[in-house]
């Protein structure tokens, strides 16, 4: 992917070099603003490194971008294909960009939001009726329909739409949909009642050396005798 790495000057550091030296007279004042120095440059040093990705498409022409991990390693929105479809993707670095599919029968989909950890996608996708209608996409359940998963929470004539952002861990979804009770469209919280976490990663386990077995010739010839 072509980068693009660019320095911002740090004002601040400009600062601490001019008091530096206004105060060149007093050995103990020079000492402290040298310590306060070197601290400030190692702790800026890592914020002067920026850069830009772009992402690529499907094979169309258009994507767009909507959210992003807290480590910025997985983006997720929508891509045109080579059929000129919108389909919702999923991009890591390794990995590039991922398509999520659509719901049964459905056409086009639009990823809109992830978790912090970028393993949970939500957004909006049309069904085969041709009906929006938010989703969820995990990499082990795929593409779920909210309004089916949620049935019960919904009151009759009442749908989830669109899928807008997700909470940090996993749990809270919220968008818009229309409330059939007010006969009108509605933001709306979801509560899926599980926190959805980071699996841990597998601790290895120290490799025992083989305990080499004592020689029993001895034993034997005692024996013997």
């Amino acid at each position: 992917m072509p980068r693009d790495y660019v320095k911002a000057p740090d004002r601040e550091f400009e600062a601490q070099v001019a008091q530096f030296l206004a105060n060149r007279g007093n050995p103990f004042r020079m000492s402290a603003l040298l310590s306060a120095m070197v601290l400030l440059f190692v702790a800026t040093a890592t914020s002067w490194s920026q850069s830009l990705t772009w992402l690529g498409t499907l094979g169309g022409v258009e994507s767009v971008a909507y959210g992003v991990s807290a480590d910025g390693r997985v983006v997720v929105g929508w891509a045109l294909n080579d059929a000129g479809q919108r389909r919702a993707f999923r991009w890591t670095e390794s990995g590039g960009m991922q398509v999520l599919g659509t719901l049964p029968g459905g056409g086009w989909s639009y990823a809109f939001g992830v978790s912090a950890d970028g393993r949970v996608v939500v957004g909006s996708a049309i069904t085969a009726a041709g009906r929006w209608r938010a989703f969820r996409w995990t990499a082990a359940g795929g593409m779920e329909d909210l309004n089916t998963t949620y049935a019960r929470l919904l009151t009759p004539g009442s749908r989830l739409v669109r899928a807008t952002a997700i909470s940090p861990n996993g749990r809270y979804i919220v968008g818009y949909g229309y409330n059939a009770a007010t006969r009108r469209e509605e933001a709306f919280l979801l509560d899926t009642g599980a926190t959805r976490r980071v699996p841990a990663e597998p601790q290895q386990q120290p490799q025992q050396k083989p305990q080499r077995k004592k020689p029993q010739h001895k034993e034997l010839q005692r024996t013997r005798r």
